[in-house]
């Protein structure tokens, strides 16, 4: 591989965008440390942002509809994820 040519990402084809109803989503203050953390990591790994970013929600999103969240093992977990969000944007009875 030449010095000017890059290494391309993981790119995953499970998550293909649509021609139909594209959006673009913005993620702002994320820690500058944490991102460019993140970011280096999945770089190392072979990784883009978007792949990384979507296979974690989409496993986040599987957990939840399981109950596996539901666990008081993760408690602490789940808590300190919610530590930042303002009541009025948690769902009811939480």
């Amino acid at each position: 591989m030449s010095p000017t040519s890059r290494a391309k990402r993981g790119y995953s084809r499970k998550f293909t965008p649509s021609r139909h109803g594209h959006r673009r989503y913005l993620l702002d203050k994320i820690p500058v440390k944490l991102w460019d953390d993140a970011k280096r990591e999945a770089r190392r790994q072979g990784l883009s942002m978007r792949a990384l970013l979507l296979v974690l929600l989409d496993g986040w999103l599987s957990l939840s509809k399981k109950g596996v969240l539901d666990n008081p093992e993760l408690k602490p977990i789940i808590e300190l994820a919610y530590s930042n969000v303002p009541s009025a944007n948690r769902q009811a009875g939480e």
